[in-house]
């Protein structure tokens, strides 16, 4: 299949190797602030962008948008999240244990731990309730009074930049998702300085060095989801295929049962008719023998044996001999 070429001039300020180089610029940096968090700062340091924190040896390491520092020591993490990867509250809380491990020197006390507030600047509703702006800070549930803490997450909705009630904010969340300038001179620069970085030769060759090692992610992602994916149908399947067979095997034995079943049944049937069969011939003889013996007619019988016409004649009377005679004895019973 082919890949899609990176147009650049689709490129706004939500991409995020686009948002981290615009804001690097730390006048722009503490512009924004200001107008996210309605407040005054004076000045603003770059700590780097795209800052990578890494708490030990053994620890995830996290790499922050834009993290910077202003004049009275507080810190601040400004993140452009365009789609909902879910687990925003436990990445927030990461992201806050990072900075904390790394703004507090070995041994120093938790008295020196620095203000921080980590900004989340989302193309969509992160809770869900329409607002522009969700400020998240400890609170004790049962008195309802806040933790301070000196720790601040702060969510903004861009695409509730109309229900903004501040006019520089919901300018700068207006651009964010997409809209119009409206002559505001803040988001005039910002526009400029997208426009002018789209331009750059070095910035393109290392937005297409990302865009290709995001491709090479997301291949190798699905790569290993379709070996996953693979050993799980696998596995079912043995599974299924394994039930299916213990269910055909049982409706088989079952049939092969039935007929074996039948045809030993049958043996055993006619074994035992036959044996009732003689029995029942023994005992009708011996009953013939005693009925011809009273009469006293047994030598005379004895001696016609070898006589079939003169045998039958004289057995007939006790019903033995003729088919008459024993269809007449059928149809007396």
């Amino acid at each position: 299949m082919q890949e899609e070429r990176l147009d650049f001039d689709k490129i706004t300020i939500a991409d995020n190797l686009m948002f981290v180089t615009v804001f690097s610029d730390p006048e722009r940096c503490r512009r924004l602030l200001e107008r996210l968090l309605a407040m005054r700062i004076r000045r603003v340091v770059i700590t780097s962008s795209e800052h990578a924190l890494i708490t030990g040896i053994d620890a995830k390491s996290i790499r922050m948008d834009v993290y910077a520092e202003d004049d009275e020591n507080t810190v601040y993490d400004i993140e452009m999240q365009r789609a909902d990867p879910g687990s925003l509250g436990k990445r927030t809380r990461y992201y806050q244990s990072t900075i904390d491990m790394d703004c507090l020197n070995r041994g120093e006390d938790y008295a020196r731990l620095r203000k921080t507030f980590i900004l989340f600047i989302c193309l969509f509703d992160p809770f869900e309730a329409g607002l522009a702006r969700y400020t998240v800070v400890p609170t004790c549930r049962e008195s309802g009074e806040e933790l301070d803490d000196g720790a601040m997450r702060v969510f903004f909705n861009a695409s509730a930049w109309q229900d903004c009630t501040d006019e520089h904010m919901r300018a700068v969340l207006h651009y964010f998702a997409g809209g119009t300038i409206e002559g505001d001179d803040f988001v005039n620069d910002i526009d400029a300085a997208v426009c002018k970085t789209r331009e750059e030769p070095s910035w393109r060759r290392e937005r297409m060095r990302l865009d290709q090692y995001l491709r090479d992610e997301t291949r190798a992602a699905r790569a290993e989801a379709r070996k996953e994916g693979l050993a799980e149908g696998l596995a079912e399947g043995l599974a299924e295929g394994r039930e299916q067979g213990r269910a055909e095997g049982r409706e088989l034995g079952r049939k092969e049962g039935f007929a074996e079943g039948v045809a030993e049944g049958l043996a055993e049937g006619v074994a035992e008719g036959r044996k009732e069969a003689i029995a029942e011939g023994c005992r009708d003889l011996r009953r013939l023998m005693q009925a011809v013996k009273a009469d006293g007619r047994l030598e005379e019988i004895l001696a016609a044996l070898d006589d079939e016409e003169q045998s039958e004649g004289l057995l007939a009377p006790y019903g033995i001999g003729t088919e008459s005679a024993m269809e007449d004895e059928g149809a007396g019973k």
